[in-house]
């Protein structure tokens, strides 16, 4: 039978990064991609409640998306030291 992974899925369309400015009061930021465009990110797209973890400079993986008002990062994850 197929053996299960414990790993998370990894989607096709993860990108790297790293946290470029943080807004704590507000709950939001901005994260650099390592394909050099800039995403917006909110708190809540922040998986496993992890936003506290983040600060500038430190590395992320997101899933791009679109929005209205331009990139944004969903499904941000705090890279592992």
């Amino acid at each position: 039978g197929a053996r299960s992974s414990s790993l998370p899925a990894e989607s096709d369309n993860t990108v790297n990064g790293k946290v470029k400015r943080l807004i704590p009061d507000r709950g939001f930021g901005f994260i650099e991609g390592d394909d050099g465009q800039e995403y917006f990110f909110h708190m809540t797209s922040v998986l496993d409640g992890r936003y506290e973890e983040l600060e500038e400079n430190r590395r992320v993986t997101f899933e791009p998306e679109q929005s209205p008002k331009g990139p944004r990062a969903e499904a941000v994850v705090p890279a592992l030291r």
